[in-house]
Protein backbone atom coordinates (compact mmCIF):
# COMPACT_ATOMS: atom_id res chain seq x y z
CA UNK A 1 0.00 0.00 0.00
CA UNK A 2 1.46 3.53 -1.46
CA UNK A 3 1.86 6.19 1.81
CA UNK A 4 2.22 9.27 -0.02
CA UNK A 5 1.49 12.23 1.72
CA UNK A 6 1.01 14.82 -1.58
CA UNK A 7 0.03 12.28 -4.46
CA UNK A 8 2.23 12.44 -7.17
CA UNK A 9 1.05 13.60 -10.44
CA UNK A 10 3.02 12.15 -13.55
CA UNK A 11 2.69 13.67 -17.01
CA UNK A 12 3.77 12.43 -20.19
CA UNK A 13 5.17 14.87 -22.42
CA UNK A 14 6.40 14.99 -26.73
CA UNK A 15 9.67 16.46 -27.38
CA UNK A 16 10.69 17.16 -31.04
CA UNK A 17 13.61 18.34 -30.41
CA UNK A 18 15.52 15.76 -28.12
CA UNK A 19 16.94 12.72 -28.81
CA UNK A 20 14.26 10.94 -26.20
CA UNK A 21 11.11 12.43 -27.67
CA UNK A 22 8.44 10.56 -25.14
CA UNK A 23 9.59 11.54 -21.53
CA UNK A 24 7.34 11.01 -18.60
CA UNK A 25 7.76 13.34 -15.65
CA UNK A 26 6.52 12.60 -11.91
CA UNK A 27 7.23 15.99 -9.73
CA UNK A 28 7.34 15.30 -6.21
CA UNK A 29 7.63 16.31 -2.81
CA UNK A 30 7.79 14.10 0.16
CA UNK A 31 6.86 14.70 3.81
CA UNK A 32 10.35 15.44 5.83
CA UNK A 33 9.26 13.05 8.73
CA UNK A 34 8.17 10.36 6.06
CA UNK A 35 10.73 10.87 3.91
CA UNK A 36 12.58 7.17 3.19
CA UNK A 37 8.68 5.61 3.16
CA UNK A 38 7.34 7.79 0.11
CA UNK A 39 10.75 7.48 -1.79
CA UNK A 40 10.56 3.60 -1.13
CA UNK A 41 6.57 4.33 -2.50
CA UNK A 42 7.92 6.00 -5.75
CA UNK A 43 8.89 2.73 -6.76
CA UNK A 44 5.68 1.35 -7.15
CA UNK A 45 4.29 4.65 -8.82
CA UNK A 46 7.34 4.38 -11.25
CA UNK A 47 5.81 0.38 -12.05
CA UNK A 48 2.28 1.66 -12.59
CA UNK A 49 3.28 4.50 -15.20
CA UNK A 50 5.40 1.78 -17.29
CA UNK A 51 1.83 -0.46 -17.23
CA UNK A 52 -0.44 2.81 -17.97
CA UNK A 53 1.52 4.12 -20.61
CA UNK A 54 3.92 1.24 -21.29
CA UNK A 55 7.14 4.23 -21.19
CA UNK A 56 10.48 3.38 -19.91
CA UNK A 57 11.99 7.18 -20.05
CA UNK A 58 11.03 8.44 -16.61
CA UNK A 59 11.63 11.02 -14.79
CA UNK A 60 11.63 11.70 -10.87
CA UNK A 61 12.26 15.23 -9.73
CA UNK A 62 11.54 17.44 -6.74
CA UNK A 63 12.14 17.95 -3.40
CA UNK A 64 12.57 14.15 -2.29
CA UNK A 65 14.02 15.30 0.89
CA UNK A 66 16.55 13.40 0.59
CA UNK A 67 19.50 14.38 2.71
CA UNK A 68 20.44 15.93 6.59
CA UNK A 69 18.19 14.89 9.27
CA UNK A 70 15.44 13.35 7.16
CA UNK A 71 17.63 10.62 5.42
CA UNK A 72 20.85 9.51 6.02
CA UNK A 73 23.37 8.80 2.96
CA UNK A 74 23.26 5.15 4.66
CA UNK A 75 19.13 4.77 4.38
CA UNK A 76 19.47 6.73 0.83
CA UNK A 77 21.31 3.45 -0.43
CA UNK A 78 19.04 1.09 0.48
CA UNK A 79 16.52 2.97 -1.21
CA UNK A 80 14.30 1.01 -3.76
CA UNK A 81 15.17 3.58 -6.15
CA UNK A 82 18.81 3.66 -5.45
CA UNK A 83 18.81 0.80 -7.21
CA UNK A 84 19.71 0.13 -11.13
CA UNK A 85 18.37 0.92 -13.18
CA UNK A 86 17.20 4.05 -11.56
CA UNK A 87 20.33 6.77 -11.78
CA UNK A 88 20.55 9.56 -9.10
CA UNK A 89 21.80 12.96 -11.33
CA UNK A 90 21.73 15.34 -8.67
CA UNK A 91 24.58 14.31 -6.37
CA UNK A 92 25.04 14.27 -2.59
CA UNK A 93 27.50 17.52 -3.03
CA UNK A 94 25.09 20.05 -4.24
CA UNK A 95 23.12 22.28 -2.16
CA UNK A 96 19.57 22.81 -2.68
CA UNK A 97 18.91 24.70 -0.76
CA UNK A 98 18.73 28.68 -0.26
CA UNK A 99 20.17 29.14 3.51
CA UNK A 100 23.04 30.86 4.07
CA UNK A 101 23.57 28.65 7.07
CA UNK A 102 22.97 25.25 6.67
CA UNK A 103 23.61 23.14 3.17
CA UNK A 104 21.71 20.07 1.78
CA UNK A 105 20.41 18.10 -0.85
CA UNK A 106 17.32 17.95 -0.67
CA UNK A 107 15.97 18.48 -4.17
CA UNK A 108 16.97 15.64 -6.39
CA UNK A 109 16.50 14.19 -10.37
CA UNK A 110 16.23 10.39 -10.67
CA UNK A 111 15.89 8.93 -13.78
CA UNK A 112 14.82 4.92 -14.69
CA UNK A 113 16.61 3.29 -17.25
CA UNK A 114 19.62 4.15 -19.55
CA UNK A 115 17.45 5.10 -22.94
CA UNK A 116 17.07 9.11 -21.60
CA UNK A 117 20.23 10.53 -23.60
CA UNK A 118 20.84 13.48 -20.59
CA UNK A 119 23.75 15.90 -20.97
CA UNK A 120 26.45 15.20 -19.29
CA UNK A 121 26.93 17.37 -15.46
CA UNK A 122 24.47 19.19 -17.01
CA UNK A 123 22.32 18.12 -14.07
CA UNK A 124 22.76 20.96 -11.05
CA UNK A 125 20.72 23.22 -8.88
CA UNK A 126 19.95 26.98 -10.20
CA UNK A 127 20.82 29.47 -8.24
CA UNK A 128 18.57 32.26 -9.04
CA UNK A 129 19.65 34.22 -6.01
CA UNK A 130 23.35 34.98 -7.78
CA UNK A 131 21.90 34.71 -10.91
CA UNK A 132 19.30 37.50 -10.31
CA UNK A 133 21.32 39.42 -8.04
CA UNK A 134 18.97 39.12 -4.96
CA UNK A 135 19.71 39.66 -1.61
CA UNK A 136 18.44 36.99 1.30
CA UNK A 137 14.93 38.47 2.32
CA UNK A 138 14.46 38.43 -1.47
CA UNK A 139 15.01 35.03 -2.23
CA UNK A 140 13.44 33.88 1.12
CA UNK A 141 10.31 35.45 -0.44
CA UNK A 142 10.72 33.09 -3.55
CA UNK A 143 11.60 29.90 -1.82
CA UNK A 144 13.91 28.10 0.25
CA UNK A 145 14.79 25.70 -2.23
CA UNK A 146 16.72 25.37 -5.33
CA UNK A 147 15.16 24.63 -8.71
CA UNK A 148 17.12 21.66 -9.89
CA UNK A 149 17.39 21.44 -13.49
CA UNK A 150 18.98 18.98 -16.34
CA UNK A 151 19.72 18.98 -20.10
CA UNK A 152 18.61 16.50 -22.93
CA UNK A 153 20.37 16.04 -25.33
CA UNK A 154 18.88 17.50 -28.79
CA UNK A 155 18.64 15.18 -31.55
CA UNK A 156 16.21 16.27 -34.36
CA UNK A 157 18.33 18.28 -36.16
CA UNK A 158 20.88 15.71 -36.65
CA UNK A 159 18.99 13.33 -37.93
CA UNK A 160 17.67 15.34 -40.13
CA UNK A 161 21.21 16.10 -41.16
CA UNK A 162 21.52 12.70 -41.94
CA UNK A 163 18.32 11.82 -43.44
CA UNK A 164 18.84 14.74 -45.84
CA UNK A 165 21.94 13.35 -48.03
CA UNK A 166 19.28 9.98 -48.27
CA UNK A 167 16.82 11.83 -49.35
CA UNK A 168 19.24 13.67 -52.14
CA UNK A 169 19.90 10.15 -53.45
CA UNK A 170 16.58 8.48 -53.15
CA UNK A 171 15.90 10.88 -55.51
CA UNK A 172 18.59 10.91 -57.55
CA UNK A 173 18.08 7.32 -57.57
CA UNK A 174 14.45 7.37 -59.12
CA UNK A 175 15.82 9.98 -61.70
CA UNK A 176 18.18 7.66 -63.01
CA UNK A 177 16.51 4.16 -62.86
CA UNK A 178 13.13 6.15 -64.50
CA UNK A 179 15.22 7.60 -67.82
CA UNK A 180 16.42 4.15 -68.08
CA UNK A 181 12.74 2.95 -67.80
CA UNK A 182 11.74 5.87 -69.89
CA UNK A 183 15.01 4.08 -72.72
CA UNK A 184 13.78 1.06 -72.91
CA UNK A 185 9.88 2.21 -73.55
CA UNK A 186 11.09 4.29 -76.23
CA UNK A 187 13.57 2.10 -78.35
CA UNK A 188 11.95 -1.15 -77.87
CA UNK A 189 8.74 -2.99 -78.00
CA UNK A 190 8.80 -3.72 -74.01
CA UNK A 191 7.21 -6.97 -72.59
CA UNK A 192 5.33 -6.52 -69.74
CA UNK A 193 7.05 -8.81 -67.74
CA UNK A 194 10.27 -6.63 -68.62
CA UNK A 195 8.76 -3.60 -67.72
CA UNK A 196 7.12 -4.55 -64.14
CA UNK A 197 10.89 -6.19 -63.72
CA UNK A 198 11.99 -2.27 -63.94
CA UNK A 199 9.76 -0.79 -62.31
CA UNK A 200 10.12 -3.61 -59.37
CA UNK A 201 13.62 -2.83 -59.68
CA UNK A 202 13.34 0.58 -58.96
CA UNK A 203 10.72 0.11 -55.90
CA UNK A 204 13.15 -2.04 -54.56
CA UNK A 205 16.37 0.12 -54.95
CA UNK A 206 14.94 2.94 -53.79
CA UNK A 207 13.68 1.48 -50.68
CA UNK A 208 17.33 -0.31 -50.29
CA UNK A 209 18.20 2.86 -50.63
CA UNK A 210 16.54 4.73 -47.31
CA UNK A 211 17.16 1.69 -45.33
CA UNK A 212 21.48 2.04 -45.61
CA UNK A 213 23.73 3.87 -43.06
CA UNK A 214 25.35 6.64 -44.40
CA UNK A 215 28.49 5.02 -44.12
CA UNK A 216 27.19 2.82 -46.81
CA UNK A 217 27.28 5.33 -49.64
CA UNK A 218 30.36 4.10 -51.82
CA UNK A 219 28.89 0.41 -51.16
CA UNK A 220 25.67 2.00 -52.58
CA UNK A 221 27.19 3.71 -55.54
CA UNK A 222 28.64 0.45 -56.55
CA UNK A 223 25.33 -1.50 -56.50
CA UNK A 224 23.66 1.38 -58.46
CA UNK A 225 26.20 0.94 -61.42
CA UNK A 226 25.84 -2.51 -61.57
CA UNK A 227 22.57 -2.27 -61.64
CA UNK A 228 22.56 0.21 -64.58
CA UNK A 229 25.23 -2.26 -66.26
CA UNK A 230 22.76 -4.83 -65.81
CA UNK A 231 19.96 -2.79 -67.52
CA UNK A 232 22.28 -1.32 -70.45
CA UNK A 233 23.24 -4.84 -71.10
CA UNK A 234 19.43 -5.90 -70.90
CA UNK A 235 18.59 -3.41 -73.17
CA UNK A 236 21.40 -3.99 -76.10
CA UNK A 237 20.63 -7.57 -75.91
CA UNK A 238 16.50 -6.70 -76.72
CA UNK A 239 17.79 -4.32 -79.05
CA UNK A 240 20.27 -6.79 -80.77
CA UNK A 241 17.35 -9.54 -80.79
CA UNK A 242 15.21 -7.24 -82.82
CA UNK A 243 17.57 -6.32 -84.91
CA UNK A 244 18.71 -9.84 -85.96
CA UNK A 245 15.50 -12.12 -84.90
CA UNK A 246 16.12 -15.45 -84.91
Amino acid sequence: MLVLTRKPFAVLLHFPNTAVQNLVLIPVHTKPSAAEAELNALHEVVKDVREKWKKDNIMILGDFNADGQYLSKKKKEKLRISWAPFRWLIVDDVDTTTSSITQNTYDRIVVYGESIAIVPDSAKAYNFKKELNLTQEQTKTVSDHKPVEVDLIGGMREVKREVKPEVEQEVELVERMGKLEVKLEVELEVKPEVKLMVQLMVQLMVQLELEQEVEQEVEQEVELELVELELELELEQMAQRKRNPV
